[in-house]
């Protein structure tokens, strides 16, 4: 095991003494409101159940489906996408995702559709796995948040001289919810730094921006600000190795298995931390491969173990490794 405080000498660095801008912006598209609001939440909705005697029997398997919900309080219309030979795979999906269902969807609206994966593998710990789900129009708000842009002067908010004096640093993390290509977008700070004068520039600056290109319903864009004095004290995330990275999480949801030799390893990763406010967004070099899935939604999904004051400090660091062949069973 490794211990806590070799962990946050692993993990941050005190002092970064290079030039940096004042402000500076990352953009990312939001989840969508359907994924938000789909209930149960995502820690209590469960899996579905595999029987004792297909896992006796080795019948292993991928059951796709895409859920289409057309109101808040019902559920959903299930279109199964695997082979239909997983027949009692396939039911014991159907009958798990019965449950679900899309509050938020309000009266009227396009149908919410969500397509989500479950794996069974009776040679696995976890036997069932339940993939990340995906809104099927998160492609196209995807090129939608593209286009977004500022329609007045000024591309960064104003580092205002009395913060500068006071040596004021520190990340905001904002969502901006577009509901229409012409108007300002309404906006929620989902984590800030304490110091009111650097908030208040953030907010005299959001008003500015605007979605052009926005068609249907609303999609919003997640930004972090981030204010920084040249040659001011940094906490920033060091490379580390895979290994590190996992003993590093906290609350990680056991067991966890991966055969990392069936992903063509090795391979390497580039990873943004946006944990505990965000999932972590996983870039695989080269060849992005199907079978690697679940271990990049894993990785999302770690947040390190670090005090509550340093996880804002880290928001949006990013450092690389290259994933060794091996196993990973915890």
């Amino acid at each position: 095991m490794v211990r806590l405080g070799r962990v946050l000498a692993a993990v941050c660095a005190g002092l970064s003494l290079g030039g940096a801008a004042p402000a500076q912006e990352i953009v990312t598209l939001a989840p969508s409101a359907a994924l938000s609001c789909m209930t149960p939440p995502s820690g209590e909705r469960g899996l579905p159940t595999y029987d004792a005697e297909l896992v006796m029997r080795k019948e292993d398997g991928t059951v796709n489906v895409e859920l289409t919900f057309y109101a808040p309080d019902r559920e959903p219309l299930v279109r199964v996408l695997s082979d239909p030979d997983f027949g009692s795979l396939v039911n014991a999906v159907l009958a798990h995702v019965k449950k679900l269902r899309v509050p938020c969807l309000p009266p009227g609206a396009d149908a919410a559709r969500i397509e989500q994966s479950y794996v069974f593998m009776h040679h696995d710990g976890r036997q069932v796995v339940a993939r990340a789900p995906i809104d099927t129009a998160d492609a196209a708000r995807r090129l939608q948040a593209g286009c977004l842009k500022r329609i007045v002067a000024g591309e960064r908010p104003n580092y205002p001289d009395l913060s500068r004096q006071d040596e004021e640093q520190g990340k905001f993390l904002v969502r901006l919810q577009f509901d229409s290509a012409t108007e300002p977008p309404k906006t929620i700070f989902l984590a800030a730094a304490r110091y009111p004068k650097l908030r208040k520039s953030v907010e005299q600056f959001l008003p500015g921006y605007r979605l052009p290109c926005l068609v249907g319903g609303p999609i919003s864009v997640d930004l972090v600000f981030n204010f920084r004095m040249e040659g001011g004290a940094r906490t920033v995330i060091k490379d580390m190795s895979l290994k590190t990275f996992v003993a590093s999480a906290s609350d990680l949801r056991r067991p966890i298995s991966f055969d990392l030799s069936a992903l063509d390893c090795p391979f390497d990763l580039r990873i943004v931390y946006f944990q505990p406010f965000l999932a972590n967004h996983v870039y695989e070099f080269g060849a992005s491969l199907p079978q690697r899935r679940d271990f990049l939604d894993f990785l999302g999904s770690i947040t390190l173990r670090l005090p509550v004051s340093r996880q804002l400090d880290v928001l949006g660091d990013d450092f690389t490794w290259n994933v060794p062949c091996g196993t990973i069973n915890l």
